[in-house]
């Protein structure tokens, strides 16, 4: 097999062959969080053989499955740049791995919110009030300077503001460590 000399193939490794160079290599990194009432309870091993029932009825259409390749392939994931989830528990009523599910939480969260200061329009000077306008749960206040600050005692994850962020200046962090962008 022929060598691939470009920098980038070498960098890769897929200098070694040019096969090599024609593979895409999938991000292995969680693309966004699990649905936040099937999340500690489903085995995502699993949820290749599923189909991906949950998907078909999301309200908002939030879910997504992970795709072929990646190391999650076949278990959801909520994709925030679409919709905000609403918290309905549809997704854990249509869930086979899911037999008898009390989900009794006063307070379902999903993660915390996280503004980028470098890409929100609020720390450039321009007033913008999309995110705290979005946010059903007061999570989002101002401080004396009128940018966005983040409550995250009262902020549940759920996406509101990231789907409404014209610059895509936030993404919600899980407690399964990890940036997630939806």
């Amino acid at each position: 097999m022929e060598a691939d000399k470009a920098r980038r193939g070498f960098l890769t490794g897929s200098w070694l062959h040019k096969e090599g160079r024609q593979q895409l290599v999938q991000p292995q990194s969680p693309l966004g969080p699990e649905p936040p009432k099937i999340a500690r309870h489903i085995n995502r091993a699993l949820c290749k053989s599923c189909g991906g029932r949950c998907l078909s009825v999301c309200e908002t259409g939030v879910i997504r499955l992970y795709p072929e390749g990646h190391s999650l392939a076949g278990a959801p994931w909520l994709d925030f740049s679409v919709a905000p989830c609403i918290f309905c528990g549809k997704c854990a009523d249509a869930c086979p791995q899911i037999e008898l599910l009390s989900v009794d939480e006063e307070r379902v969260v999903i993660g915390v919110a996280e503004i980028s200061h470098t890409r929100c329009l609020s720390y450039t000077s321009v007033f913008c009030i999309s995110c705290q306008s979005s946010c059903g749960y007061q999570a989002i206040q101002r401080d004396r300077l009128s940018r966005p600050q983040i409550r995250p005692d009262a902020c549940t994850g759920c996406g509101a503001c990231v789907s409404i962020c014209p610059v895509q200046a936030i993404s919600v962090h899980c407690d399964r460590g990890g940036s997630e962008r939806g």
